[in-house]
């Protein structure tokens, strides 16, 4: 969250996203349909993994996994007779949601990354308004509708994505990309810089999108738009949104937008085509869009997940269990055979379960009886069953996830924390990446969209104008980790207050203060419930005057009263008045205020 150095705009404030395209920089769509051709090649190792996951896990997604006969042929989750990896999937994905980016609980906050600057009280207000702003828009946005749908591609594909962009109403929208819909690539750092995707539109959401006279139409679209059929058919649009600069216009790249975003007609008016118009071009001040991997390999672009683990499982599932249940038909339902004078109008056409077989050579067994024992270990089978489901659970956490719903005992907070701890530790390298791929570039965009272009976000105090923010993840997973510091501090505190008792002039080592900053920022406290170090001096100031105004006071009391008390003593007969001379002058009497005859 940087502040950028180019102002489009100065309405109250308001910067401006989209960049009109000057003549001097046009080039046509010829660099980025290349690239498009690229990316798509780049991904064909790929689709086969991503089809069979499709079909054996989660039917009801994917983009363009299929040829047009293959989809007109493909029953959507026929291959599926136990169903349990998809409860597995949404288990290990609903525990991700709750426990990472919970609707019912602050999951982030704004801080800065000199812990010395939050201490300084109007960095410290600010950063708590700002953060109160992100987490009301998100609210109000389709956010949480969104999420649970990455996190479960990400567990079946390994790769999810989405876009985010402006609302007029919310602030801030995202859109939700399945897999095959976009291709990706990387950049030297090995993170994702480049989404391109295909989206079919009829020719309404073209016109309401990009107009009615777009250059960039086709023939069929302008015609489609003249005759008025506008639903019809749908024609395929290229997204292409990648580092600004690649490709585009001169290779130029326009300071404080890193970011170019270009849409464009795949079907081009004749094969040779290269200067076709684009659709629409805008610039970028931040990513719009957002692209996560569970894990990767080296330095491939797309990730690996716990479904690519359990393939083989799950589909050694679903032929155990297809088995199993056509068993127990043929047990229920044995296939029958008898005389053929007893036959049926039907042809046998397989061995299914209820069939008659007619036979006219029944020797001694005229009447109609089972054409063959079924010799099936039902027991045996349902225990291999069930460690394949239990192995697919495994490999998607549920063990984790559901340790504290199914635990039969009841257990002390303590022990809650721990199992927090655990999950954290399994999902440690998961997490990490997360906030790093997904988190991190969601929440720098709505800020961007937030504090550029509606305005809404109040200019930062001059201590850290120009400088960036630091985001810090507090949801229950994410709070674990930071609980370990907690533990640390409380299992060494006894240690140390047992040592003081040996040596109590040691206490001076320990940093009292510091200890209560660490352990309430790891506890996530409200930046109201603890004073600022500032704060802090200003109270220690105030307490120290006061003393010596305490002190000042008890003094002159002190004084009086021995002022009085000297002013009664008799100074006859050596008191304690007399001195060795004889006593004090009548000079001295009146200077101390008490009659020295």
């Amino acid at each position: 969250m940087s502040s950028a150095t180019e102002q489009i705009g100065t309405n109250n404030g308001v910067y401006r996203r989209d960049l009109p395209v000057r003549p001097e920089e046009y080039r046509g769509t010829k660099p980025y349909r290349r690239r498009w051709t690229q990316l798509e090649r780049l991904a064909q190792p790929y689709l086969p993994v991503w089809r069979i996951l499709n079909e054996y896990m989660h039917p009801w997604s994917g983009r363009y996994l299929w040829s047009e006969k293959d989809r007109n042929e493909i029953i959507r989750g026929y291959n599926i007779v136990n169903g349990v990896v998809g409860d597995a999937a949404r288990t290990c994905s609903s525990g991700l949601h709750g426990g990472l980016t919970s609707p019912s609980k602050p999951w982030f906050e704004v801080t800065h990354p000199d812990s010395e600057m939050m201490e300084v009280g109007p960095v410290k207000q600010w950063m708590h308004v700002v953060q109160e702003i992100m987490r009301d828009t998100l609210r109000r946005s389709n956010f949480y509708s969104v999420m649970p749908n990455l996190y479960h591609e990400a567990v079946i594909y390994g790769t999810a994505a989405a876009l985010i962009d402006q609302d007029g109403e919310t602030g801030v929208r995202l859109r939700h990309l399945t897999i095959g819909e976009y291709f990706l690539a990387v950049g030297e750092d090995l993170r994702v810089n480049t989404l391109d995707r295909r989206r079919d539109m009829t020719a309404a959401q073209m016109r309401e999108k990009f107009g009615k006279d777009n250059p960039g139409y086709n023939t069929a679209v302008r015609e489609a738009l003249r005759t008025g059929n506008l639903d019809d058919a749908t024609f395929t649009i290229i997204h292409a949104i990648q580092p600004a600069g690649d490709t585009m216009f001169g290779g130029k790249m326009r300071e404080g937008f890193p970011y170019e975003s270009v849409y464009f007609m795949q079907a081009t008016e004749r094969p040779d085509e290269d200067r076709q118009a684009i659709l629409q071009y805008q610039m970028h001040r931040s990513s719009p869009f957002v692209a996560v991997r569970w894990s990767s390999v080296s330095d491939d672009v797309y990730g690996f997940s716990p479904g690519m683990m359990a393939l083989s499982d799950n589909r050694m599932l679903q032929s155990m269990e297809r088995d199993y249940i056509n068993a127990a038909e043929m047990a229920i339902k044995p296939m029958l055979t008898g005389p053929s004078s007893l036959e049926w109008d039907f042809k046998v056409r397989s061995m299914q379960p209820g069939l008659y077989v007619p036979h006219n050579d029944l020797g001694s067994s005229p009447g109609i009886r089972p054409l063959y024992q079924v010799d099936f270990d039902f027991n045996n089978t349902r225990v291999k069953i069930q460690d394949t489901v239990q192995q697919i659970q495994n490999k998607f956490y549920n063990n984790l996830f559901l340790s504290i719903l199914f635990n039969t005992k009841q257990m002390t907070a303590t022990e809650v924390a721990q199992r927090l701890e655990e999950k954290a530790m399994v999902l440690g390298p998961v997490l990490e990446r997360f906030q790093s791929e997904l988190f991190d570039p969601i929440l720098n965009r709505v800020f961007s969209l937030l504090f550029y272009e509606r305005g809404v976000i109040p200019t930062p105090p001059e201590e850290i104008a120009g400088n960036n923010l630091k985001i810090d993840y507090i949801g229950s997973l994410a709070q674990s980790v930071r609980l370990q510091g907690i533990t640390n501090i409380t299992n060494v505190l006894p240690i140390l207050l047992e040592l003081l008792k040996i040596d109590p002039s040691a206490a001076k080592k320990l940093n009292v203060r510091e200890i209560i900053d660490e352990v309430t920022k790891s506890a996530n406290f409200s930046p109201k419930m603890v004073r600022t170090d500032e704060e802090c001096a200003q109270l220690d100031a105030q307490e120290a005057e006061q003393r010596q105004q305490e002190a000042a006071a008890q003094q002159a009391v002190q004084m009086a009263q021995a002022a009085k008390t000297a002013s009664e003593t008799s100074l006859a007969n050596g008191s304690m008045l007399t001195g060795a001379e004889g006593g004090i002058t009548e000079a001295e009497g009146e200077r101390y205020g008490f009659n020295a005859a």
